[in-house]
């Protein structure tokens, strides 16, 4: 890497502070469908490594993927959830920024649309110390397409839009081990 610049394209670091309330998962947990693992998945090893776009984390059971998980640090969550429904944006925020929107979907999306029910997209509080969790499966039922006008751009960004009422809210390291344990109905098996 050759400037401060390269580093910040790569710094996926604060995804790993996750392990606040996902370490159970992160050291994996036996349930009756197998072992239980959050692994890392978008570790960029260059700025040019295009693995740092992958979604953030995959969800194994027995070695196999059978979901992934995607966090977004929300600056302006400091204490009670604030925001009255939650937005999945539906395409890069960078393309907004830049100028240059393909209209792709992003990388999260794509990737729950192949395993949709052990799929989780997290908002995670400013302290990492809470999460706000939306199953795939759920979002692409529930969820409504709309647009919203962000401060990136002039043009609105298309989003999922996902009621609070059918989200999932984790304050401790066995409730987020539970939420995502539901989803192979054993949530008795937190250890």
């Amino acid at each position: 890497m050759s400037s401060i610049d390269d580093l910040a394209a790569v710094d996926t670091r604060r995804e790993h502070l996750l392990g606040i309330l996902g370490h159970q998962l992160m050291g994996g947990t036996a349930v009756p469908a197998g072992w239980v693992q959050l692994v890392k998945n978008n570790t960029a090893s260059s700025a040019d490594d295009e693995n740092r776009y992958a979604t953030d984390w995959i969800i194994t059971c027995d070695g196999e993927t059978v979901g992934y998980l995607d966090t977004e640090e929300k600056q302006g969550w400091t204490d009670v959830w604030p925001y009255g429904v939650i937005n999945v944006a539906k395409h890069p925020m960078s393309h907004w920024r830049q100028g240059s929107f393909n209209g792709r979907l992003t990388n999260k999306l794509l990737s729950f649309q192949t395993l949709p029910e052990h799929s989780w997209w997290v908002a995670m509080r400013k302290d990492w110390q809470q999460a706000v969790m939306v199953n795939a499966a759920d979002l692409f039922v529930y969820g409504r397409s709309t647009e919203v006008r962000t401060r990136y751009s002039e043009v609105p960004l298309p989003v999922i839009a996902f009621p609070n009422s059918k989200a999932r809210l984790a304050s401790t390291p066995d409730d987020f081990t539970r939420v995502i344990l539901n989803r192979f109905e054993v949530s008795d098996a937190v250890r």
